[in-house]
């Protein structure tokens, strides 16, 4: 019997394709730094986005609560270049100048190195070919050594 004969399973196939099919995850909350539990670091951060392109210097601000859940804007000042969050387990990332937007659950992808800085801040697993580390003088390193996509972040205080 073929699929396409059958019109109460090819209905029940469209169904299930138009509900499931396209789902993403929907965006994250705003985060609001001004409720109790959040733990705000300013510093400065490196960006080379790929193993071609010269680095971007720029503010990061960098906030971690006890709830599991982290922020992170990238800044030129006084524009914004980026901002991503990561919880427990989702995560967001909005690329402000191109107005490109990313959120899912889960491990977000290797591209998105900067969720993955949060996601090493806080502890939590990383992919393998990823590589992460923090120098002795505070500075804090992460890699996609197969992109050349690298960031380094140095918080004050």
């Amino acid at each position: 019997m073929r699929f396409g004969a059958n019109p109460l399973l090819s209905g029940i196939a469209i169904a299930l394709l138009l509900t499931f099919g396209c789902r993403t995850a929907p965006k994250a909350a705003p985060v609001d730094l001004s409720q109790p539990g959040w733990q705000l670091r300013q510093g400065q951060a490196l960006w080379r986005s790929k193993r071609e392109s010269p680095e971007i210097a720029g503010e990061v601000v960098l906030a971690v609560n006890q709830n599991g859940r982290s922020f992170l804007q990238f800044l030129k000042n006084p524009l914004p270049l980026l901002s991503a969050d990561v919880g427990p387990d989702d995560w967001h990332i909005e690329f402000i100048p191109e107005k490109r937007n990313f959120s899912g659950r889960g491990i977000p992808p290797k591209r998105l190195l900067w969720l993955h800085l949060l996601r090493a801040l806080q502890q939590m697993p990383l992919p393998r070919d990823l590589d992460f580390r923090k120098d002795d003088d505070g500075a804090f390193h992460i890699e996609n050594p197969r992109t050349g996509e690298r960031i380094t972040v140095v918080l004050n205080g």
